[in-house]
């Protein structure tokens, strides 16, 4: 079972809490809807590096970020479609490893040669330090709060992450443009299984989809285009997951967590589809 906090509109749901009008009570569903989580720029160094999009991974505090922040309502995730016959079984749970993070930086040359504290690496003869812009939208506190403590948990590791606040238009002209490192995603989900094409095909980055972080290749598309035109669920399932495991493979995004809503539609209503 999985829960969601509900919060209700402070001074009216007060006086109906006192009065026994309502009560309150957490609502049980096995639906996630949406997804939320840091993206890669894979195209642009240094995370077109596979080595340092799984360090990153690695020295991401999800429980933490949910305990702290989310009072521990939300449950971290690496399979699309968790608690269903969708999800991919093989996606294990990427957990926060900093000495993993340490030996895959070793690996592809980042060091702190100083002692500040901060990798750093010798590129086309200049000293490069480790420093990451995180872009997201600004003016969201919880979206702030997580971009703290990822900077400070990065920041063990030897990242020094620069926070960089913008405003939502702003922010969708630079993912449209490509230009950032790092930023914070949240997709609404749906009840129906994902159509991969929108996040994932190469021609949703290339014409100005939502394929921000450069995924994808020949056989990628290939299968994305396969999977469009399957109708049969039984044949259609195995090739999501092993989509899914593509996906969670490569790294293009550390996923954090889905939400758990249940909505209520009158029965007259039918057929209906929920995105939110």
């Amino acid at each position: 079972l999985h829960r969601r906090r509900h919060s209700f509109p402070t001074r009216r749901s007060s006086d109906l809490l006192k009065n026994g009008w309502i009560k309150r009570a957490r609502v049980f569903t096995d639906g996630p809807m949406g997804t939320a989580g840091y993206a890669f720029n894979m195209r642009k160094p240094p995370f077109d590096d596979i080595r340092l999009r799984k360090a990153m991974a690695h020295l991401l505090p999800r429980k933490q970020i949910i305990e702290k922040l989310l009072y521990n309502e939300y449950e971290p995730y690496d399979t699309h479609y968790p608690n269903t016959e969708w999800a991919n079984p093989n996606n294990s749970a990427t957990e926060y490893n900093p000495e993993l993070a340490s030996k895959l930086l070793d690996e592809a040359g980042w060091k702190d040669t100083d002692g500040d504290n901060i990798r750093d690496k010798m590129i086309d003869g200049v000293k490069t330090k480790m420093q990451i812009e995180f872009k997201y939208q600004a003016g969201q506190t919880f979206v702030e709060e997580t971009a703290i403590m990822i900077k400070e948990a990065v920041y063990k590791g030897g990242i020094d992450l620069i926070l960089v606040p913008v405003e939502l238009n702003t922010l969708k002209e630079h993912l449209q443009k490509h230009d950032f490192d790092m930023y914070m995603s949240a997709w609404a989900g749906g009840a129906l299984p994902e159509e991969f094409t929108q996040l994932w095909h190469t021609k949703a980055y290339a014409t100005g989809g939502s394929n921000y972080v450069g995924f994808g290749n020949s056989e990628t598309d290939a299968l994305i285009d396969k999977i469009k035109q399957t109708i049969t669920e039984s044949e259609r399932i195995p090739m999501s997951q092993k989509m899914q495991q593509i996906i969670y493979d490569e790294q293009p995004y550390i996923f954090l967590y889905s939400a758990y809503r249940k909505n209520i539609i009158h029965k007259r209503f039918v057929n209906q589809i929920m995105t939110f």
